[in-house]
């Protein structure tokens, strides 16, 4: 299926992904319409056909919201950021993805090469579910086909442009070659990444440029990941579903000024800092690349990411370090949370919590992942001063969490440190007030766990309801994280 410059989109017929990965064009199928030139009215607008957008836009459609999605290029549209982590399938599973993404042409990377705290490569094996490779225009198009499917209405090959904010709501223009329209709507979502059409302050780390390319030439390539520290930045690397394969170089983004490196210069960089690494130094004898492109690659987060008229979605409020290969999966993380505060707002619920619970979801994000990333940044040699890794060693360091402790016998009380206080929660489809458990031990308040509301379980006797496992399964949780102390 071709999403076509002009046109509207009420339902699709076509699901899941092509193994070929032909793209079927049709120029006026039955479900088409032609896009008015004049303004329209909805209820939520969303800016952008990623993931962030699309799984917003579906959740909000299904919740009965009237849905308009722009989104600037044709699909599939080539994408970079293929890495998926295992940890996603979860959460393709509850938004009712999982088996059309698990139907794309996809790479399963079960082992890597690892080269990072030191001289010494390491072969990592992954026990549980694999990561996989995506090629990405696919994995796009299936999750905005269940969003048409849902019944949003997505205006494809049209810019977004910034957002006019209006008495009762907001005005999006939006422009195609040969059109132009007006979208007028009661929410806006911003899912246009790094591109932030609504705009806003955010906080920077340090300046990262990412170089990449794409591999050919080589009959097959080892179905494994790459990834090393080098003294300007990390390398990473993975076969891709049709047979190439795409490596990535993150440095300074200053690092090409301060060497004098210019344009012409630059695909003999990049070819020597592979040929000088220990895994990816067979690269530039066995194949060619494809032109060399570049992005900007640095993490930042929105100030403010939500409002009672607008929330930024994806990477319009937090962009990850490509280390963690989590950025699709933040995305949808925060597309899910959005609608759910959205809705609540839409319909009449509980705004403050509904914009108090997004805040404080990303800010959560954005604090889990600078330790995480810290952590990472610091084990790799300095190297001389100003150089990439010194740079990013004032990063927070990680905190230690506890874990591996057994229930202790003998009387257990609550903790000293616990604190229950009214904390907005997702309590169904919408955002609620809900006593949360606080702890210094928890990266994030805790209202339910296994779907059970923990709060009751500290200060009250626990159900007979409660089978004896979960029971078990909540106690050694609870001891574990120092919520329930001996006496």
């Amino acid at each position: 299926m071709t999403f076509a410059a002009g046109f509207t989109f009420a339902s699709a017929h076509t699901r899941g992904c092509r193994p070929s990965g032909r793209t079927i064009s049709a120029p006026h199928p039955p479900h088409h319409r032609p896009l008015s030139r004049k303004a329209a009215s909805t209820e939520v607008c969303v800016i952008g056909g990623g993931p962030a957008g699309s799984v917003f836009a579906r959740r909000m459609a299904l919740l009965g919201h009237d849905v308009v999605l722009l989104e600037r290029y044709r699909h599939p549209r080539p994408r970079i950021g293929e890495a998926l982590a295992a940890g996603i399938w979860p959460l393709l599973d509850a938004i009712g993805a999982a088996a059309d993404v698990a139907s794309c042409r996809q790479v399963q990377i079960w082992d890597s090469s690892v080269r990072w705290a030191g001289a010494t490569a390491a072969d990592v094996h992954r026990p549980g579910p694999p990561s996989v490779i995506v090629d990405r225009g696919e994995f796009d198009r299936v999750l905005l086909e269940q969003a048409i499917d849902a019944g949003v209405t997505v205006i494809a090959e049209t810019s977004a442009r910034r957002p006019r904010r209006r008495r009762d709501g907001w005005s999006v223009g939006g422009a195609t070659n040969d059109a132009s329209t007006t979208i007028n709507a009661r929410f806006v979502a911003d899912a246009s990444g790094r591109a932030k059409v609504l705009g806003g302050s955010v906080a920077r780390a340090t300046p990262t440029l990412c170089l990449h390319a794409l591999w050919r030439g080589r009959r097959a390539w080892p179905a494994r990941a790459l990834t090393e520290a080098i003294v300007d930045g990390w390398l990473w690397g993975a076969p891709l579903p049709d047979g190439g394969f795409r490596s990535m170089l993150f440095i300074d983004a200053d690092l090409l000024r301060r060497r004098g490196i210019h344009r012409p210069e630059l695909a003999d960089f990049f070819r020597k800092l592979h040929s000088s690494s220990r895994l990816f130094r067979t690269l530039p004898r066995d194949a060619e690349f494809a032109e060399l492109e570049a992005c900007d690659a640095t993490r930042f987060s929105d100030a403010v990411p939500i409002g009672e008229a607008f929330v930024k979605l994806g990477e319009a409020s937090l962009a990850l370090d490509p280390l963690s290969s989590m950025g699709v999966q933040k995305a949808i993380q925060s597309a899910v949370a959005g609608a759910a505060a959205a809705h609540t707002i839409l319909s009449g619920g509980d705004s403050k919590a509904a914009v108090e619970f997004f805040r404080a979801d990303q800010d959560a994000s954005h604090r889990e992942h600078e330790s995480w990333i810290a952590g990472y940044s610091g084990q790799p040699s300095p190297g001389p001063r100003d150089s990439f890794w010194r740079r990013r060693r004032s990063a927070r360091r990680p905190s230690q969490r506890p874990g591996g402790a057994t229930v202790p016998l003998g009387r257990l009380g609550l903790s000293p440190a616990v604190r229950i206080l009214p904390t907005p929660c997702i309590v169904g489809d919408r955002v609620e007030m809900r006593p949360a458990v606080y702890h210094p031990n928890l990266r994030r308040p805790v209202a339910y766990l296994g779907g059970v509301e923990l709060a009751p379980l500290l200060t009250n006797p626990w159900p007979a309801s409660l089978s004896a496992t979960k029971a078990a399964a909540l106690a050694t949780w609870l001891v574990s994280n120092e919520i329930l102390v001996p006496r």
